[in-house]
């Protein structure tokens, strides 16, 4: 009996492990998608937006604001930031990120 409860302590401290591993993948992948971003639209639509990031459990809500000239171009800013997240950051699971593009008067 005890030799099962060490093979089941040990498989449930290789569970833990490898889930520690994977969450700090992803953490580490959305503070790199917080600092580049910004920094690749730019590089698309020449203005820098301010990005706000949002993560829950289920999922990770990205901000993407913007001055009022990009209001015409939103689907094409979030379909270009969508395929630039499946791109680069394969563990993010795209399908749980909600990319929403919001413009403004003020910068």
């Amino acid at each position: 009996m005890s030799k099962l409860k060490y093979i089941f302590y040990i498989f449930i401290g290789l569970f833990v492990i490898i889930l520690g591993v994977r969450l700090y993948r992803v953490i580490r992948s959305l503070i790199n998608l917080y600092k580049i971003l910004p920094q690749y639209l730019e590089n698309k639509f020449g203005s820098k937006p301010k990005l706000d990031l949002t993560i829950t459990l289920s999922q990770v809500n990205i901000r993407l604001i913007f001055s009022k000239e990009f209001s015409s171009k939103k689907e094409e800013i979030e379909r270009i930031s969508r395929n630039y997240l499946e791109e680069f950051y394969p563990e993010i699971n795209a399908k749980r990120v909600k990319i929403e593009v919001i413009t403004t008067d003020t910068e």
